[in-house]
């Protein structure tokens, strides 16, 4: 028999309470002790309506939100509940949040995961407003649902986003959560935005756990880019899983410790089971890559990637750029004690003004390609590359990605020479020493070789059979070479998979419903404005 909570604070009549007894898998994943809650049924959609029924719920309640189209100017927060609609084509909230002119918008979700008792966002749909979308702010950097704390019992399914106009989700404080059966409809946006623990600095003295828990899962989802340019994004020591999702125009993207400002890399991910696809005639036809890897490590295997050049591009910017904006890392110069550094392996002067990225020493004697892979500082103008050939008086270097950071020299300037291997959070590096504090001390962190792997994925070109193409995984820089920071066709060692489906699935609704993977949004793109791709979009973004 139901036994009803007692509860001091009355009711108003609008919110309808009801008993729900949670399943026991419910109750084992949540480590709560207690059989019991209930369903709160919101009077309405409106924002006033929904935050006084959550105000009402006590931990495990269901706050059930009718069918209707709401528009919210103000942040909601929940924090072990679910929050359930009547479905995602039938519960609809719009993001009327204020536009900020500085580039960053306000979220109108925020699920606090800090507690044993699960936090759920299920059967709703979000979507852009009539004042705050992509066309009257362009510029958003914010995201619109955004998770934080350290407690992974929470989930966000069976939902739809419709072209919000900041980033989808965002997620901090390493929320290993899970995000799965939704739809997610962008136009040149972050869908998912993974962060770590601060600024990444435990999760890089953390040990790597390939194939477990301990990462923010999503899974069984469907992404579609308007623009062709849609990502998930790992930074600051993030962890992420990400499997059995189908995604157009979209690729998966991992941030360097260029990112700038005092956050790391990636920490390490798992991609697999996904299909990537390019449309034929929009803006990148096909795309450079399906996953690109700018630091950490990582396994992708067993993905189709259709309209991409390559399955796995591996790149570090700090190889090539000296450049202010990653502070406080800056490039990886030789000097910079963030590195492995050897001794100066040669100092000397330019003899002559030569081509951007070209160092020209008469008499030098060098041997052919003696300097491949060694970095060269030049102390006038304080740029920095990587050499990729030499000849007996003259070095070429890799090439930067900002034309105003392309190593060049002038008759007389000075150089030095350095081998710079392993850099900070490069590629194909794992756990390191601790690291702590805004403004830490600069000192090489002994970095663990935990290389990438890349197996089992097959992609095509111009929409060409699919083909199994372990040769289409690289990378031009010089400190990330094959055998040794990766490795092509070969699976990594002793590696399993999580349990899949994730666990967290088995959390079960407390009001029937459809429960079906919605479809993407047939109004994905707001009807009262004439969209145009961004310009100045880079194939590598930041």
């Amino acid at each position: 028999m139901y036994i009803m909570k007692s509860k001091a604070l009355k009711l108003p009549a609008s919110l309808v309470r009801q008993p729900v007894l949670f399943s026991a898998v419910c109750l084992l994943l949540a480590g709560w002790s207690q059989a019991r809650a209930a369903v709160i049924n919101a009077a309405s959609g409106s924002f006033v309506n929904v935050s006084n029924a959550v105000a009402h719920a006590a931990p495990g309640d269901t706050v059930l939100i009718p069918a209707g189209t709401n528009g919210w100017a103000s942040e909601l927060t929940i924090g072990s509940i679910t929050l359930q609609g009547a479905g995602a084509g039938s519960t609809v909230i719009m993001d009327e949040t204020p536009i900020v002119s500085s580039g960053s918008g306000t979220p109108i979700l925020q699920l606090s995961a800090t507690s044993n008792v699960p936090t759920r966002v299920t059967q709703i749909q979000f979507a852009h407003g009539v004042g705050n979308n992509i066309t009257t702010f362009p510029n958003n950097y914010g995201a619109e649902i955004v998770v934080y704390g350290q407690n992974p019992n929470w989930r966000i399914d069976h939902c739809a986003f419709n072209v919000m106009s900041g980033k989808t989700i965002r997620l901090g404080d390493d929320a290993f959560g899970l995000i799965d059966h939704n739809a997610f409809t962008t136009f040149d946006r972050i869908s998912i935005e993974v962060f770590g623990s601060g600024y990444g600095d435990v999760d890089w003295a953390a040990p790597t756990q390939f194939g477990s828990a301990n990462a923010l899962y999503i899974e069984d989802n469907t992404f579609v880019d308007g623009n062709n340019f849609g990502w998930v994004d790992v930074s600051s020591g993030g962890r992420a899983v990400f499997r059995h999702n189908t995604c157009n125009g979209f690729y998966f993207n991992t941030h360097g410790s260029e990112t700038s400002q005092r956050y790391r890399s990636a920490r390490y991910v798992e991609v697999y089971n996904n299909s990537f696809s390019y449309a034929v005639g929009q803006q990148y036809q096909n795309f450079y890559t399906m996953v690109d890897v700018r630091g950490g490590s990582a396994v992708v295997f067993s993905n189709t990637a259709v309209g991409y050049w390559s399955v796995t591009s591996l790149n570090y910017y700090r190889a090539t750029d000296n450049d202010t904006g990653f502070f406080p890392w800056f490039g990886a110069t030789g000097l910079r004690a963030w590195d492995s550094n050897s001794p100066a392996l040669l100092t000397g002067t330019a003899s002559a003004s030569a081509a951007t990225n070209v160092l020209v020493v008469a008499g030098a004697n060098w041997t052919t390609n003696q300097w491949v892979g060694c970095t060269v500082y030049n102390n006038v103008n304080a740029l920095c590359g990587i050499v990729t050939a030499n000849d007996s008086s003259s070095m070429q270097f890799m090439g930067s990605r900002r034309a105003w950071l392309q190593l060049g020299f002038t008759a007389g300037d000075t150089f030095t020479v350095h081998k710079v291997y392993p850099m900070l959070d490069q590629p194909g590096r794992g756990q390191s020493d601790s690291l702590s504090g805004d403004s830490p001390t600069p000192v090489w962190l002994h970095e663990a070789s935990e290389p990438v792997y890349i197996w089992g994925n097959q992609r095509s070109v111009n929409y060409n059979v699919l083909t199994a193409q372990p040769a289409t995984v690289g990378s031009q820089y010089p400190n990330i070479q094959l055998n040794r920071d990766f490795f092509n066709d070969i699976p990594r060692p002793n590696y399993s998979p999580y349990t899949y489906p994730h666990p967290l699935t088995l959390l079960t609704n407390a009001v029937a419903n459809t429960n079906t993977v919605p479809a993407p949004p047939t109004n994905s793109i707001p009807a009262t404005n004439n969209l145009a791709p961004p310009t100045g979009l880079n194939v590598r973004p930041l």
